[in-house]
């Protein structure tokens, strides 16, 4: 049964996640861009800086207010959940497939190409 669609992107969506913090979730894609939903409204908030390429997976660090994307060019990029800013990208050469960050650990795993 189709609850919804949600108006905010161009191509197929690959990665999604809820925010544990707040009425918010996260979704991208092939599109290369992330888009901020409201979660009670269902609402289109905000598009973060468009990236360079498809985005295959999404974390969330709540101790330091960070979204992070793991894209199939390799790239991990960073943005301050606050502004909406680009803060930093690291490029592992080899698509991300996965992102899953370990708060006793203080480790983002990742799950990647060879």
């Amino acid at each position: 049964m189709k609850v919804n669609s949600l108006i905010g992107h161009n191509n197929p969506i690959y990665a999604a996640i809820w925010h544990p913090l707040k009425e918010l979730f996260y979704t991208a894609g092939n599109d290369k861009g992330i888009v901020e939903w409201d979660k009670k409204s269902q609402t289109f908030l905000r598009l973060f800086k468009p990236l360079k390429a498809t985005v295959y997976s999404l974390e969330i660090l709540t101790e330091n207010n960070t979204l992070i994307a793991g894209c199939n060019n390799g790239d991990i990029c960073f943005f301050d959940l606050e502004s909406g800013q680009f803060i930093q990208n690291l490029n592992i050469q080899s698509a991300v497939f996965n992102l899953k960050y370990i708060p006793q650990k203080k480790e983002l795993m990742l799950c990647k190409m060879r």
